[in-house]
This record gives C-alpha cells, structure tokens and sequence, in this order.
C-alpha cells in the first residue's frame, strides 16, 4: 500500500489528467463518425480522425513515460485534429451562419465540438500541469 501511495505522490498533476484527456479524444472520434456526415460535409476527414486517434494514444503513452514533450504532442495533435473538423464541417458551418434555409445547429456538432475543446483544454492543462504537485509542500515537491 505504502508502493501505491508513493507511486501517486511522485506524479503531477498531469499524469491525472492523462486519461480523461484520452477517453474525451475518443468520445470526439466516435461523435465525429457518428454526426460528421451531412447533406453539407458528404466525407469524414481521416487527418481528423488518425490525428484524434493519435492524440488519445500519446496521452495513454504518457501515463508510461513521464516525458513533458509527449503531453505537449499529445494537445498538439488534439487541436489539429479539432481545425481538421472544423475545417470538414467549414460549409455547413457558413449555411447555418448565412441562415439561408433555417438550418441551426445539430446536438451532433455541438457534442463534437465540446469533446475535441475538452480533449484540448484537459491535453494543455496536462502538459502544463505535469510536473506540479499541489499535494506537497511547496507545491512542486521541493
């Protein structure tokens, strides 16, 4: 037990937030295949979904190896994985903001979106927040 405890007392913050960074990665991907085809957007982008995938692996990764610049890769491809999905949804985006035909906003695309801004948010936050130990004195386990 004593292991445990300090196993979990040598990590930062980040190493914590590795896999929620992961399970929101893959939540995106399975969204963005369930909703990212419409009457606008008629193909799924695979840079977005292997950049997704990718993005979930790294962070998994991290847990093993405790290397700042994987979790930095990690949110990397995580936001180039979201520009990809925006950029494959970048019509319908302009019909619903032109509002030709009425057309607002799915679920789909909003639940999308907050997965890939929380797999961003959490992915930076980790990569930051790495090192920090907020459990300790001093805060960085000095």
């Amino acid at each position: 037990m004593e292991r445990k405890a300090s196993f979990s007392q040598s990590r930062g913050l980040g190493f914590f937030l590795a896999l929620p960074v992961a399970v929101c990665a893959v939540a995106a991907i399975l969204l963005y295949r369930k909703t990212g085809v419409t009457e606008f957007s008629p193909a799924l982008y695979p840079s977005a979904l292997w950049s997704a995938w990718a993005a979930a692996a790294l962070s998994l990764i991290s847990l093993f190896v405790n290397w700042k610049p994987v979790k930095y890769l990690s949110y990397l491809l995580a936001l180039y994985s979201f520009i990809q999905y925006l950029s494959s949804q970048a019509t319908y985006i302009v019909n619903v903001f032109v509002s030709i035909d009425g057309t607002t906003f799915s679920s789909g695309m909003i639940a999308t979106s907050v997965m890939y801004l929380l797999t961003i948010a959490l992915g930076l936050t980790a990569a930051i927040t790495a090192h920090w130990q907020p459990w300790k004195k001093g805060g960085n386990g000095k």
